[in-house]
């Protein structure tokens, strides 16, 4: 799936731009040649507003980004330039805007966040051309079996689990009738979680020399964060005296209190001295907040260092966390508050891969026979 790239209209110092939200790093040397600066104001990038530079907003990043114009509806853009097959008319055009607009206001109002409101939009966009080039508002179960067959047939579950929910709601926001009351959902499969041995997470933090990336691992792992919490994170969520972070808003919009370990303890008086953080803990070099793409990289990389060969994720650290709390032996119900899940289901899929205890348990079979006396 493509990154995002939102565009839309704002005012700085009295002159009309476009502000660029969701950029990376790969995106702004194009930006910085069109004479983009960075606004705190908006916290985005802009260029100046007219059809010359929105023609080249185009041209430079269609190819690799999914651009979000739903808030330019009211721009005069030319065809040629909207991330819309060119066979569809202006109208039409204009009108599957107006429909993502709808949507994406519809998931406003159910309080999604922006990384779930920009996949549900990615989701629908294909489904709203199909719709507009056949001249259909109302899908039947053939009709709509049709498209899941030719879109999603080799997809996984939780990928057509995913489709189906966009589906309901945009029959809840009247955008399409689609009848989903003879589709069988698929079972999404329980896997257990990939974990990494404490050697591996040892062998990891040695080879990480950055301190923000080192700092940024012991909350991955040490309090077991989320990447995107992590990224939320403001310098007054760390509560050193009291040893915990708080992490605010988090999945569920549920708040919630995590310990610090030693070593972040150790390492955050340098991290400040050093890197002087304002607002949010951890700055990108361009941008206020941290990418989560670096994360990744930075990790892999180290992992890479460390001799492990299988793909390590951020969130790895996290499931390490929960699970070698309950190798450890701590209650599962601590162990639910402290990843923050609104239900001990989802906490229990780490008593799979919790091994250390149960391994160590003796047969029955061995209490009723003879020590083996053989030499």
């Amino acid at each position: 799936m493509k990154p995002h790239l939102t565009i839309h209209p704002v005012t700085e110092r009295g002159r009309m731009y476009f502000a660029i939200h969701g950029t990376d790093r790969h995106c702004l040397p194009k930006l910085k040649a069109m004479g983009a600066f960075f606004s705190d104001k908006h916290n985005a990038w802009l260029v100046r507003n007219n059809s010359a530079q929105l023609d080249l907003l185009f041209k430079n990043f269609k190819e690799s980004y999914y651009l979000d114009i739903t808030r330019l509806r009211s721009q005069k853009v030319s065809s040629k330039v909207l991330n819309l097959p060119s066979d569809l008319s202006s109208i039409e055009q204009e009108r599957i805007i107006k429909a993502l607009s709808d949507f994406m206001n519809h998931l406003d109002t159910c309080q999604f966040s922006q990384s779930t409101k920009d996949q549900y939009r990615s989701i629908l966009t294909p489904l709203l051309i199909e719709a507009m080039k056949k001249r259909r508002k109302k899908w039947n179960d053939a009709e709509i079996k049709g498209y899941i067959a030719e879109h999603y047939g080799k997809s996984s579950a939780s990928t057509l689990l995913q489709f189906i929910g966009v589906v309901k709601h945009v029959n809840m926001c009247g955008i399409l009738q689609i009848d989903l009351s003879k589709i069988q959902l698929p079972k999404k499969p329980k896997q257990a979680p990939k974990v990494l041995s404490h050697d591996e997470i040892k062998r990891i933090l040695q080879n990480t020399q950055n301190l923000k990336h080192k700092l940024i691992l012991t909350l991955l792992y040490g309090s077991g964060l989320r990447r995107n919490e992590v990224i939320e994170l403001k310098v007054e969520d760390i509560q050193i005296e009291r040893r915990c972070v708080h992490i605010k808003n988090a999945k569920g919009k549920r708040d919630r209190l995590a310990p610090l370990a030693q070593s972040f303890v150790q390492l955050y008086p340098s991290y400040i001295e050093l890197y002087r953080p304002l607002t949010f803990l951890f700055t990108g070099q361009t941008k206020p907040q941290y990418s989560g793409n670096s994360i990744a990289q930075f990790l892999a990389a180290a992992a890479r260092k460390a001799g492990i060969t299988r793909r390590v994720t951020p969130h790895m650290l996290r499931h390490s966390y929960a699970t070698h709390l309950l190798e450890k032996g701590i209650d599962i119900r601590y162990i639910q508050s402290l990843l923050g899940h609104s239900s001990p289901e989802t906490t229990m899929i780490y008593t799979h891969v919790a091994i250390k205890d149960a391994l160590s348990i003796a047969s029955p079979l061995d209490d009723d026979l003879p020590e083996n006396t053989n030499k």
